[in-house]
């Protein structure tokens, strides 16, 4: 019985102090990112999302950009793909992405904004559960490491277009 006491007192101590290993957060309050967009221009980069965008000299800048646009707490764990736009893969590292990013997210490259992103993020999900070459954001950095760099796959055309 002493145990189970000692261990109701550590709990509300814990929830009392706020001392909880990990941080707790209000999901109704998160900013869910499924595809984040990226183009770099001449001393910038641009992170884009839901119509959103942030634009700062610097990855992490433009992250700071972003999530001061989005309503509530940007969310970046669960992204599911990224897409260079306009040759933005040549110039941005992928180790230079935010680390929030999950390593299993696909990558493509895209000559321009896709026209409809809502429509094309179905398509693109039922060919990442198809395909098996699509690469992803950890084999674009083991790439890079290994000095045999992995492209990201091309956006079709038809799909930019949508």
């Amino acid at each position: 019985m002493k145990k189970w006491i000692l261990c109701l007192a550590a709990f509300i101590v814990l929830d009392l102090l706020d001392l909880w290993p990990f941080e707790q957060e209000d999901t109704s309050t998160l900013y869910i990112v499924e595809t984040l967009q990226v183009e770099t221009g001449p001393e910038t980069v641009t992170f884009r999302t839901g119509g959103i965008e942030g634009t700062g000299a610097d990855p992490a800048s433009a992250i700071e950009r972003l999530e001061d646009k989005v309503p509530g707490k940007l969310f970046l764990r669960q992204a599911r793909r990224v897409i260079f736009l306009k040759g933005a893969e040549r110039y941005l590292d992928p180790s230079a992405l935010p680390d929030q990013l999950p390593a299993g997210a696909y990558v493509y490259r895209s000559a321009e904004e896709p026209a409809d992103l809502e429509k094309l993020e179905p398509v693109l999900t039922a060919q990442e559960q198809l395909r098996k070459d699509i690469p992803t954001l950890a084999q674009l950095k083991n790439g890079i490491l290994s000095g045999d760099p992995v492209l990201p796959a091309e956006l079709e055309g038809e799909h930019a277009d949508s």
